[in-house]
């Protein structure tokens, strides 16, 4: 295992500061409230034949400036802050952790508040939705950032969500106790929360990992959920996997997740895949945000939600290598892994718990979305073929798909799929995992084959709604023998119910090789 290169955390923040210390961005903070959220590291993703970053690196810094109600995206070359870009507008980002701590501060200086919290009456948690979008009179939205507020059991305070306004810091309480879009009922479920500070989006962190040390059959670069790809963050990303020396996957991620509530009792929310929530990982530090441990991780699936490491574990098997990362957003937690078996064979999982709240007593469900860009052996020279059984054309139980095109899982017909490279032979099989559901409406599909665009390493994002956008890809390019990416969708109905709340369960295809 070696750390990747790449610049460190001081080196992004003396970027920073050489950012904000440009005239142009200088006057435009000048005499504001203002606070850096992220870093990003701008890419298109776009295949140059190497496994290194192209050059020179452009990185994107986001700045709230809660004097004139305002986001600043700012964009330049790293490290001299050269080819400045600067787009202003209303959009409201996603919080930091120290945002939300400000948020959280300013709830606790309440009268109401002060001494409840201080004995242990009440604990703050991070609920959904992250922040509220309401113009005033003007049209001026201002920064407006939710705090959950969670009785002790043997109190008899109210649960409720408060709003806090971070230009006026003053904090809005709501006659339902949540604002629209959640609960804060008496009933809740789920695991007590525990609040760990998750780092800045962008902070560093990859690793290069060998498997077995001494020749070994996985090679691959593994990208902590804090320095993802995409709008949102993508998780636990993996890229320029091979296996026995020869390419599988150009990159392996999350670019997508969302959950919808039966009836819209809360939400629906689409989350975000970067902000990384501490489990127990006991092991050796070996880059920053990675630790190698040879004991299981425990996440917050054993029912607690506290741990003390953010990042991603490593740990091996005799058969497996296994990468784990847990991740939050609001009061869900995630849990993913890849594993890498030693006869290549590829299982991507995804789990779901929650910190305690109302909305998860109520049915929904996740809806989580891979993007696997297979590239076995090469780039190009991709098949795509999908079994029936029985057949659905003719009398065999195989057919080429020849255009982008959107499927659906088929259990009656033991419906799967194959890419092979129609060059060198390489072949990989793509087969539904058991429990990955059933597509409904709002979830639009379970698999899609694209022809690779390397400016589509997201959805794009939500036009007009939380639903996945991977359908506006699909417009009849050809794919055979092309280089072709597959976007996977899973669908997990959680019903409290049926299963409890605060089961913690599985989803993810498989992906084995047949030829290699």
């Amino acid at each position: 295992m070696r750390q990747a290169q790449g610049p460190t955390l001081e080196e992004q923040d003396a970027f920073i500061a050489v950012l904000l210390a440009q005239p142009s961005v200088a006057n435009l903070l000048a005499n504001t409230r203002y606070r850096v959220l992220a870093i990003e590291l701008l890419e298109n993703d776009e295949k140059t034949g190497s496994d290194l970053p192209a050059i020179p690196l452009r990185y994107g810094v986001q700045v709230y400036d809660y004097t004139n109600s305002r986001n600043l995206e700012l964009s330049a070359i790293y490290p001299d802050a050269s080819r400045l870009e600067i787009l202003s507008s209303a959009r409201q980002p996603l919080p930091s952790a120290e945002e939300w701590e400000e948020a959280a501060e300013i709830v606790a200086r309440e009268e109401i508040f002060a001494r409840h919290l201080l004995c242990g009456l009440l604990t703050v948690y991070r609920p959904m939705p992250p922040f509220l979008e309401r113009a005033d009179p003007t049209g001026a939205v201002a920064r407006t950032l939710t705090v959950g507020l969670l009785s002790a059991p043997d109190s008899n305070l109210r649960h409720q969500i408060v709003a806090v306004n971070m230009v006026t810091q003053r904090v809005e309480h709501f006659d339902t106790g949540a604002p629209p879009g959640a609960h804060a009922d008496p009933t809740t479920c789920g695991i007590p929360p525990f609040y760990c500070p998750a780092p800045r989006r962008g902070t560093p962190g990859q690793l290069w990992i060998s498997w077995p040390t001494v020749n070994p059959v996985w090679e691959l670069l593994a990208i902590r959920p804090a320095a993802s790809s995409g709008r949102e963050g993508s998780g636990l990303e993996i890229r320029f996997a091979n296996y026995r020396g020869k390419r599988v996957l150009y990159r392996g991620h999350v670019p997508v997740l969302n959950v919808k509530y039966a009836g819209d009792e809360c939400g629906p929310y689409r989350d975000w895949q970067y902000e990384e929530h501490c489990f127990q990982v006991d092991g050796t530090d070996v880059a920053p945000g990675f630790r190698w441990t040879n004991r299981t991780p425990v996440t917050s699936c054993s029912g607690s939600d506290a741990g003390n490491f953010t990042g991603v574990a490593v740990q091996t098997t005799e058969c497996e290598l296994i990468v784990t990362t847990e991740m939050a957003a609001g009061w869900y937690r995630y849990i993913q892994e890849w594993r890498f078996h030693r006869d290549g064979t590829i299982r991507p999982r995804f789990r779901f718990a929650a910190a305690r709240n109302s909305c998860v007593c109520k049915t929904h469900v996740h809806h989580v979305y891979w993007r696997l860009d297979l590239d076995l052996r090469t780039a190009g020279n991709n098949r795509v073929e999908e079994f029936n059984d029985p057949p659905i054309i003719g009398g065999t139980n195989w057919h080429r798909k020849l255009h982008e095109i959107k499927r659906l899982r088929d259990t009656g017909r033991r419906r799967k799929w194959r890419v092979t490279n129609t060059v060198s032979g390489e072949r990989y099989e793509i087969i539904p995992g058991p429990t990955d559901g059933v597509v409904d409406a709002y979830g639009r599909g379970d698999l899609w084959f694209l022809r690779y665009r390397g400016a589509e390493i997201d959805d794009g994002g939500p036009s007009g709604g939380t639903e996945v956008q991977v359908d506006r890809y699909v417009n009849g390019e050809a794919i055979d023998d092309t280089d072709v990416v597959v976007w996977y969708g899973a669908h997990f109905r959680h019903d409290p119910s049926e299963q409890g709340p605060a089961e913690c369960h599985a989803v993810g295809p498989t992906l084995r090789p047949i030829q290699w």
